[in-house]
């Protein structure tokens, strides 16, 4: 703060347009907020919420209340971010898993798509940390990271029994039974272990 106030008042004078630049970084933050709960007239396309998952946004409000779910999920499914780089990324590696006819290079392949879905659903979890509006909210981090994990599960099932159903469609050998058991495994440790370390929590995600 001391620095963009250095940084607008200079020596002798006020940086009038470098100060309207950081007034509308500021206003577009808290727009780009309030759009996750309301539509708001005259923000701009980047700052409005994807209509696209808007089902999935009401169905998880009635499933729960807790005030950091509603959050983590608002910010996932209406971001323009987070499910379109998401579905991409593993829509590559489905493609892999299934034409490859390789049974090795499918199961390597949908190795790397549970932590490249870990890496993309981390930043979920400290997104809002530096937003007044939620700031001031009583703060429970054992709270948050059970609405963080419960999320985690529900997206990574739904990876996880893609990648399983193309292995078990494409390659009918006895060896698919031992990816099965390493896909489980993999997708157990990365919400257990690694999602935890890539949001720098304390608290581990027990199952």
């Amino acid at each position: 703060i001391y620095r963009k106030y250095k940084k607008i008042t200079g020596d002798d004078f006020i940086d009038w347009q470098y100060a309207i630049f950081v007034e509308e970084k500021r206003v577009n933050r808290l727009n780009y907020f309030f759009s996750f709960f309301t539509d708001l007239i005259g923000t701009k396309t980047e700052a409005r919420p994807s209509k696209n998952w808007e089902f999935i946004v009401h169905f998880f409000q009635t499933y729960n209340q807790s005030f950091y779910w509603i959050l983590f999920v608002r910010y996932a499914f209406r971001g323009r971010q987070l499910m379109s780089s998401l579905i991409l990324t593993n829509l590559v590696c489905y493609s892999v898993v299934f034409f490859s006819g390789n049974l090795l290079l499918a199961g390597i392949f949908s190795i790397i798509g549970l932590l490249a879905a870990a890496f993309q659903i981390s930043p979920i979890f400290k997104h809002f940390d530096r937003q007044i509006m939620v700031r001031v909210y009583p703060s429970d981090s054992v709270k948050k990271m059970a609405d963080f994990k419960l999320l985690s599960i529900k997206l990574f099932s739904t990876i996880t029994f893609i990648y399983l159903v193309l292995i078990l469609v494409r390659y009918q050998t006895t060896a698919v039974a031992y990816w099965f058991l390493i896909i489980f495994l993999v997708d157990y440790l990365v919400i257990a272990k690694y999602l935890p370390y890539l949001v720098g929590s304390k608290h581990e995600i027990k199952k």
